[in-house]
């Protein structure tokens, strides 16, 4: 898979987790405990970040903050999907 098509799977990909996750919130209130955190990390996109989840620390640039989830890319341009119930600290670098 060339890279543009793996590049714009992932686009979908997004697209259709965002669409799923709409449809399951619709309009509800985010899980206990994730709306500081979302609002934070609102005010970081586009900047380097730091987030810890249980399974480890992820670093990188915050793409976007989505209803359950926020997209980060890695400095070696992998995109990671962190579930926002799952962050147990964010900060910007």
């Amino acid at each position: 898979m060339a890279n543009g098509e793996l590049s714009l799977t992932l686009e979908l990909l997004n697209l259709l987790l965002e669409i799923r996750l709409a449809k399951q919130t619709n309009g509800t209130t985010p899980p206990n405990g994730t709306g500081a955190i979302r609002d934070l990390l609102l005010g970081l996109v586009g900047q380097p970040v730091t987030v810890t989840t249980p399974f480890g620390v992820i670093t990188g640039t915050l793409l976007s903050v989505l209803t359950d989830y926020i997209v980060i890319i890695e400095d070696t341009g992998s995109q990671v999907l962190v579930r926002l119930a799952e962050i147990e600290s964010a900060s910007g670098q």
